[in-house]
């Protein structure tokens, strides 16, 4: 038996699903909106860029030379103090592409090799960091509807000396 009823309501979730495929279509064709981040979800703040909650940052890497050498003698070993302290951070830090547009000039200004300001999660006060290494690397490569390879994250690998 055969219930025509449910027939009947075929055409119009036709419809709805071309509807819905138009939009989707629609969004993938449209450019990306601005998307600011908040800064309660500051993991990472350099200059104007935050690095949030979202970014995948795995770990926040602190280092601090002091600046010792060792001095081997025949009799006994010394160690003398060479310079300054010098402490660095390291990150990496995973971008979804909705996010991107907030890192538009990051390396602008990363290439003007000026101290930039830096404030972390667990420090309190705002420091300056010249930044010495900067990798991107782009991954999860997509095809959209319209038959175009897109990608979907951007790593960023950021090291720089804590001035």
């Amino acid at each position: 038996m055969i219930n025509f009823r449910n027939l009947s309501n075929a055409t119009k979730n036709e419809a709805k699903h071309q509807e819905n495929l138009a939009k989707d279509r629609q969004a993938l064709a449209s450019p990306l909106t601005y998307i600011t981040p908040r800064e309660n979800e500051k993991i990472i703040k350099i200059d104007k860029f935050i690095f949030t909650t979202f970014a995948n940052i795995e770990s926040l890497e602190y280092e601090l030379s002091l600046g010792i050498k060792k001095i081997e003698a025949i009799n006994a070993n010394y160690y003398l103090k060479i310079g300054g302290n010098e402490e660095r951070i390291s990150f990496e830090a995973t971008i979804f592409v909705e996010y991107l547009e907030h890192f538009n000039g990051l390396v602008d200004k990363i290439k003007a090799r000026v101290p930039l300001s830096l404030s972390t999660l667990e420090s309190t006060k705002i420091r300056k960091i010249l930044i010495d290494s900067f990798r991107a690397k782009t991954k999860d490569w997509l095809l959209d509807s319209s038959r175009n390879a897109t990608y979907h994250t951007k790593e960023f690998s950021i090291s720089g000396v804590v001035l």
